[in-house]
């Protein structure tokens, strides 16, 4: 998850009025590894309606909760949800999450 993390944010404007990146890992439970400070309540996640905020939600692994991740993503789901078997399959998917959040797309 490391590797994963340094090769998408090496790629971003990082700042106060910028890119700004929050991570939260769930295995039986959430764990903060990075505050962003919004979108996060009650040991779920949620998406945050109506803001500027772009979240990704990623799952890995075969015990995943799809409805979970559908709650995290932004709109449209299928362009900021993920889902990949490992982390090497997740490390094949910087490029398009990169993309993504510096292209607003």
């Amino acid at each position: 998850m490391k590797d994963f993390v340094n090769d998408v944010i090496e790629n971003l404007d990082i700042g106060p009025t910028k890119t700004r990146i929050g991570l939260i890992t769930f295995s039986r439970y959430p764990i903060l590894r990075i505050a962003l400070n919004s979108g996060y309540g009650d040991g779920r996640s949620y998406r945050t309606v109506g803001s500027r905020i772009t979240m990704f939600a990623i799952g890995i692994g075969t015990y995943i909760n799809p409805d979970e991740l559908e709650a995290i993503a932004s709109v449209p789901v299928d362009r900021y949800m993920y889902v990949v078997s490992n982390f090497n399959a997740l490390t094949r998917s910087v490029a398009g999450i990169t993309a993504r959040t510096c292209n607003g797309n």
